[in-house]
């Protein structure tokens, strides 16, 4: 089965984030399996992050950690994200 975050990201290199972001925001997330889900919440945090949206970044973060509490990956972005923002001592937890 193919991943559908793995075919977005290779429909829309770097250079196209906005393309990438109006894809990921089309999908249904109801529709996509865990995997799929998690790395949802990783690419659209990034894509914020990146823009520096730092607040966006951040509630998309905290909120794929919500639902997925043992990604390293959304515990980087999270804890980049709040660094970013000042918020060091919530980076720290």
């Amino acid at each position: 089965m193919t991943d559908k975050i793995d075919s977005l990201l290779d429909k829309y290199p770097p250079g196209q984030e906005e393309a990438l972001k109006k894809k990921l925001d089309k999908l249904n997330k109801k529709k996509l399996n865990s995997s799929e889900l998690e790395s949802w919440y990783e690419v659209r945090g990034t894509i914020e992050f990146q823009a520096e949206n730092n607040e966006l970044a951040e509630e998309i973060c905290l909120k794929g950690l919500e639902l997925f509490p043992e990604s390293t990956t959304l515990h980087f972005n999270a804890g980049s994200t709040l660094e970013k923002l000042g918020k060091i001592e919530s980076a720290r937890n």
